[in-house]
């Protein structure tokens, strides 16, 4: 045995035998191209962020790409787990693998790899291009994917074309989240002082020393003014944890107005930027689909210098960086 691992092995002989599955089972390839096809959009979505923010200040740059490399990594984190489910520790390897093998094969138009991919794909018809299989398979995993990434880069275009123009916009984050309930501010009551233990005097055994009676007037007295100061040390710490709730409410209070006040206002733009941004929603819309029926490996080249193995090394990377 070579020193590839065990499942890269086992792809290789179920995409040289061109073992069908079954309609409703994804099989490792599938996996695995979509994963790829997910990379090229995670990359496309980044570019455009880049894009974006050329030639605008520094603080909305910081926020778009910070938005956006959030966004990168949720997407990269999903993969990676799907892959992992599916091969385990060999998650990188045979992913590194595949894409090579697949850019290599769309690279060179190899039709045989093409018909050996379909018949676990299923496309009917049958795809006579790669481009006919990005085309058959984004409409099958990425339509409603395609059309909400849309919608937020739509949504960060707005926003950044509204700061860059001078107009007072909430931060990024406040505009992405002005559909979602405001959250509520912590309460400093979690974060008060432990209420104080209960005060309890030493029991242990007592001698039978005769100063035992002529201390215990002296021991009774010391009881009741520790139990005086203890009861006067949790009047404080009552009042005080009464006085801290009573803060932590108004200070909730004043964030939950000021949430709903940001929300209200994010909204109000949002409604009067309503048309340009859903051109805007619709131009990223068109865009993302464009990247799934051009070549893919366009993008590999530009990072990569070429296909095949150093492609599949350099996204794997990118992927489980």
């Amino acid at each position: 045995m070579t020193g590839k691992p065990m499942a890269i092995v086992v792809l290789l002989l179920t995409l040289g035998a061109g073992v069908a599955a079954a309609a409703d089972d994804a099989t490792d390839t599938q996996v695995l191209l979509k994963s790829y096809y997910s990379h090229a959009i995670i990359r496309e979505v980044q570019a455009g962020a880049q894009a974006m923010i050329k030639g605008r200040d520094g603080g909305i740059a910081t926020q778009v790409v910070e938005a956006a490399s959030q966004w990168a990594a949720g997407r990269k984190q999903a993969v990676r787990a799907e892959l992992a489910a599916r091969f385990g520790n060999d998650a990188k390897p045979c992913f590194a693998f595949f894409v090579g093998r697949y850019t290599e094969a769309e690279d060179k138009g190899d039709a045989q790899y093409l018909a050996t991919l379909n018949n676990e794909l299923r496309i009917a018809p049958p795809p006579r291009s790669y481009a006919d299989l990005r085309r058959a398979l984004t409409e099958r995993w990425f339509k409603a994917d395609i059309a909400a990434i849309g919608k937020k880069m739509g949504d960060i275009q707005t926003w950044v074309d509204l700061a860059a123009a001078g107009r007072k916009v909430p931060t990024l984050a406040q505009w992405l989240d002005r559909d979602r309930p405001p959250a509520r501010a912590a309460n400093s009551l979690a974060a008060a002082e432990a209420p104080l233990p209960d005060f309890k005097k030493d029991d242990g055994k007592q001698t039978a020393s005769p100063l035992d009676a002529f201390g215990s007037g002296r021991e009774a007295r010391n009881e009741r003014t520790m139990a005086e100061a203890q009861a006067g040390m949790k009047q404080v710490a009552e009042e005080r944890r009464a006085a801290e709730e009573e803060e932590g409410k108004r200070q909730a209070a004043d964030a939950q107005r000021e949430a709903e006040g940001v929300k209200a206002y994010a909204q109000k733009l949002a409604d009067a930027e309503k048309e340009a941004m859903e051109q805007r929603q619709n131009t990223w819309s068109a865009r993302l689909k464009r990247l799934a029926v051009s070549v893919v490996t366009g993008s590999a080249s530009a990072v990569t210098a070429g296909v095949g193995s150093a492609a599949g090394a350099a996204i794997a990377e990118q992927m489980f960086d």
